[in-house]
């Protein structure tokens, strides 16, 4: 990988990891406004979703130099479902096609993760901070309520 690639990769981590929480509160206050009919809320909505779903993709291109190689892969398969249910989000928001295909998809990656963390006593789930598993509570409770049509 590129040097600048993966110095921004490197930006990117830093800024998901420190700001977590407030990441996700900007995902539930876009939904919500968005139901609000606010004023160019799908403008604004588009931009920062997607801008989020970015983040937390390239927060897990380069991995992290502590873990071992399944933790890595394990740390990568988060980023990415995450990034994939949030887009899946935003297209339901929009009422765009495919968004139950996109939150399928990601549901079930991290499901799948979340089950090979619990359940395989060889990867230890010790580098998934706090609010790494709050981001999993939230992004799988917005996905299955826009899965479901309940808005």
């Amino acid at each position: 990988m590129d040097d600048g690639v993966k110095a921004l990769c490197d930006k990117a981590n830093k800024v998901v990891t420190k700001n977590e929480l407030l990441l996700l509160f900007v995902i539930v206050l876009i939904v919500l406004l968005k139901w609000m009919s606010i004023p160019f809320i799908n403008m604004i909505a588009i931009i920062v979703l997607l801008s989020i779903s970015m983040l937390y993709y390239m927060a897990v291109l380069n991995g992290k130099e502590e873990l071992t190689k399944n933790q890595t892969s394990v740390y990568k398969l988060i980023g990415i479902s995450s990034a994939v249910i949030l887009t899946g989000i935003l297209f339901s928001l929009l009422h765009w096609p495919n968004s139950q295909i996109m939150l399928i998809v990601g549901g079930l990656v991290l499901i799948g993760v979340l089950l090979v963390i619990r359940f395989f006593e060889k990867i230890e789930y010790n580098f998934l901070m706090p609010s790494m598993k709050i981001r999993f509570i939230v992004l799988f409770i917005l996905g299955g309520f826009f899965l479901f049509g309940f808005y």
